[in-house]
């Protein structure tokens, strides 16, 4: 017995279509990328939306322009735009996919928005989701 209720019959088949859109959804969002440059274009970094560093390009000529330490701290801020622009990329696609949501919660376009709906019938209920 799944534990169901008999008068839900559709209620796994519901259940089932969500698990798969969110996982289309997930799919689509590590997908997503941003790219972005520093160093008067001799670093070029490309992050997904799930925040995986996908590609760091550094042209010969940014070692002979950086000092060690000045690179490193270009690297780290054009990885860093990168990933912002891949969120913001991110954010797009779970607007488009999920619009019931509205704005995910913090940074995470991965998992916020969909806590944020998990939590919502349990605070319209005033009861303690830890209970």
């Amino acid at each position: 017995m799944n534990g169901l209720h008999p008068s839900q019959p559709g209620l796994m088949g519901d259940l089932e279509q969500l698990e798969q859109e969110i996982r289309q959804t997930q799919e689509t969002v590590a997908e997503t990328t941003g790219s972005a440059l520093a160093g008067d274009d001799l670093i070029e970094a490309t992050v997904t939306g799930d925040g995986r560093l996908l590609r760091l390009v550094l042209d010969p000529r940014a070692y002979r322009e950086f000092a060690p330490e000045s690179l490193a701290d270009e690297i780290v801020g054009v990885v860093n735009a990168a990933r912002t622009k891949a969120l913001e990329a991110a954010v797009d696609v779970l607007t488009v996919r999920l619009p019931r949501l509205g704005s995910p919660i913090g940074d995470d376009p991965t998992f916020g928005p969909l806590l944020a709906e998990a939590q919502r019938p349990v605070a319209r209920r005033g009861t303690d989701p830890a209970r």
